[in-house]
């Protein structure tokens, strides 16, 4: 899993960098005479200022509280301050070339900065909002998508037992119909034969009787 202080790091070294690239242009424009691009690209580089005020404060107050060895600890504040002296440098070079001192935006730019970052906020909450909903459909599809395979799974099932159902019906019925006509079979023969010839073709009709039964039952099984 990564750290998350580390990846917070490299997010604001490449604003950093971002912001450097933007003053850069700046001077470009402004060595051209194009002062009206100039002013916009100074605006734009003050608002990611602003931003990265916030994110460096947060990296340090989560390094306080990180789990990490000594020996890491003195090397992040290490890194951390290096991060703080280029961000001290890109203030200064805010101003444009020979600037002394930081530039202190005025105070009609932080509204407009702040108005900016407040939409932004807005936005990706919403964003945010959005992304999580999505998720949710997603799931909430899977979910429906294996009831549905259950439910038909289930449907077979029971279409495949009430079919065995019918075929035992229908082998029932068999059955007892050959054994009704066995039983009217044997009155027949012991009405109109003597007695022991009676009690001998009596005991034939029955254990024939037996014999296609068990024919009958291995035949269901298979």
């Amino acid at each position: 899993m990564s750290d998350q202080w580390l990846v917070g790091f490299e997010e604001v070294e490449e604003l950093v960098d971002d912001a450097l690239a933007t003053i850069r242009e700046r001077d470009g424009c402004a060595s051209l005479g194009n002062r009206a691009e100039a002013a916009r690209l100074t605006a734009t580089v003050m608002t990611k200022a602003v931003t990265l005020t916030s994110k460096l404060d947060t990296l340090e107050e989560d390094l306080s509280h990180a789990i990490v060895t000594e020996r890491e600890s003195r090397r992040r504040e290490g890194m951390l301050r290096e991060l703080r002296a280029c961000f001290e440098d890109l203030q200064i070079r805010i101003g444009g070339p020979g600037s002394p001192e930081p530039v202190v935006m005025p105070v009609e730019t932080r509204v407009d900065v702040e108005e900016e970052l407040d939409n932004r906020s807005i936005l990706q909450l919403q964003r945010n909002l959005m992304r999580e909903q999505d998720e949710e459909l997603e799931e909430l599809s899977r979910v429906v998508t294996s009831t549905k395979h259950i439910g038909l799974a289930v449907g077979e099932e029971l279409d495949l037992h009430a079919r065995l159902l019918d075929d035992l019906e229908d082998d029932v019925e068999r059955s007892g119909s050959m054994i009704r006509r066995a039983h009217a079979l044997a009155k027949a023969v012991y009405e109109n034969s003597g007695g022991g010839c009676k009690f001998f073709l009596l005991s034939s009709v029955l254990v024939a009787v037996l014999v296609s039964l068990v024919i009958l039952i291995e035949k269901t099984k298979h």
